[in-house]
């Protein structure tokens, strides 16, 4: 399982640059609907932040990391945090 979290924030994190690099450069392909799936997943990703207070606060390390690791990789981060809160390794699922 840690895996495929690790290849999920690496396209989250790949679609969240191609989407900032939209705002610049106008002629990628797909610049305009980038600016709406930029927006799009930076509202859902605040709201995955909001919901998991209370998964991060469990965790016992300081909020800022983990609402940072939210912000940008939304569930992928959420569950190494369950694993983490369970004692186990995202790996033993």
């Amino acid at each position: 399982m840690k895996a495929a979290i690790l290849i999920g924030k690496l396209v989250v994190g790949a679609v969240w640059v191609y989407c900032a690099a939209a705002f610049f450069v106008s002629t990628l392909p797909l610049a305009e609907p980038s600016h709406w799936v930029f927006g799009i997943m930076a509202l859902a990703h605040v709201v995955e932040a909001v919901a998991y207070k209370n998964l991060i606060q469990r965790t016992g390390d300081p909020p800022a990391g983990h609402v940072v690791q939210v912000l940008l990789f939304g569930i992928f981060h959420k569950l190494e945090m369950d694993a983490q809160v369970a004692g186990a390794s995202p790996e033993r699922g």
